[in-house]
């Protein structure tokens, strides 16, 4: 396979299996740190202000979901790509870094909340690790 096109699929099957595993973790805190019953998620300003009074917990347990996913998706871009390249977990990082940007642009968080796009990269990095011990193995 031409490596330039694994290196694409790397990224998009990094990118599917990262997002997804965001979501299912997101999604889990929803279950975990439930949001008020009253709240309407369809009202914007309804879940602006609830974000910025909900319990700091629950966004942490974001941003660990961002840092679980985007090492997961690191790693799964490293074995697909299977060479030593950093450049899928530097793409796979700084995409989640822009959807993280846009997420946090279209519903106010806290401001210390912004620190959390800093989990996508490093993140990535880190799964690249894992990634290059198993394409070793």
């Amino acid at each position: 396979m031409n490596p330039n096109l694994r290196r694409v699929l790397a990224v998009i099957g990094g990118l599917m299996i990262g997002m997804i595993l965001i979501g299912l973790l997101e999604g889990l805190g929803h279950l975990i740190f439930p949001p008020p019953a009253h709240l309407d998620m369809t009202d914007m300003e309804q879940v602006a202000n609830y974000l910025t009074d909900a319990p700091i917990i629950s966004l942490f347990w974001i941003i660990l979901a961002w840092g679980i996913g985007a090492f997961v998706g690191g790693a799964v871009a490293t074995l697909i790509d299977k060479t030593t390249s950093r450049t899928p977990a530097y793409i796979l990082g700084g995409i989640l870094s822009l959807s993280g940007i846009f997420n946090l642009i279209m519903l106010p968080h806290p401001l210390w909340f912004w620190l959390g796009i800093l989990v996508f990269i490093p993140g990535a990095l880190w799964g690249r690790k894992v990634g290059l011990r198993q394409n070793r193995a």
